[in-house]
């Protein structure tokens, strides 16, 4: 094969491409949140960003600054079940909050603190708050004034990464518990329980390949 001395060929570089984790506007107007999006990941791409649960909490952690978003007024708090607040409350001096997810820190007694949610895909189970480091709850945001807005805030969290009809099967489920909570006049009062570190999350919201 005969070559031309005039050419000269230049191997292609390869093509950097930006993988971005959906965001919360993203997911909300999907019908399973997160938990749909990742199972229609494949090739579990969103995977190079960690297990599901990192995926979640690196999501949600754009909710821990700034102010709350308006649309979080219009959820409505997860009650915790009566046997979960019986639970919790034997041979302690403390009541837990009665909104799942929300928790007062230790030397601040005048606010709240809300923990993400657990996030496991194909495996939905009772909300529940995402925990690390043998246990320890990993908290959000501190510093909310009012118990109901932490309980609205976890409640939106919820449904970003489950979905709509998740979160609406959760409520019917604990309606009970909700209507023997919530007055016409306003909310019982109860001492939630006290934690005395919160986790906080830090973490990269997209990564590069080379392809």
């Amino acid at each position: 094969t005969e070559t031309n001395d005039s050419e000269i060929v230049i191997p292609k570089r390869p093509k950097e491409i930006t993988i971005e984790l959906p965001s919360i506007s993203q997911l909300l107007t999907q019908d399973n949140g997160l938990e749909g999006v990742l199972k229609a990941d494949l090739h579990s791409i969103y995977n190079l960003f960690g297990t599901n649960a990192s995926i979640a909490a690196k999501i949600l952690t754009t909710l821990g600054k700034g102010d709350i978003p308006p649309d979080v007024e219009n959820e409505v708090p997860l009650p915790r079940s009566s046997q979960t607040i019986q639970k919790c409350s034997d041979g302690s001096d403390t009541l837990p909050s009665r909104f799942v997810g929300v928790f007062r820190v230790f030397g601040d007694e005048s606010s709240y603190a809300v923990a993400i949610p657990e996030f496991r895909v194909d495996c939905l189970t009772p909300p529940n708050e995402a925990t690390v480091n043998n246990g320890q709850l990993c908290l959000l945001r501190v510093g909310i004034k009012e118990e109901k807005t932490a309980g609205q805030l976890f409640a939106y969290m919820y449904r970003v990464l489950y979905g709509t009809k998740a979160l609406s099967d959760v409520l019917k489920e604990n309606q009970q518990d909700l209507t023997s909570q919530v007055t016409s006049g306003g909310l019982k009062v109860e001492e939630p329980t006290t934690l005395e570190k919160p986790t906080t999350l830090e973490e990269p919201q997209s990564v590069k390949l080379d392809v």
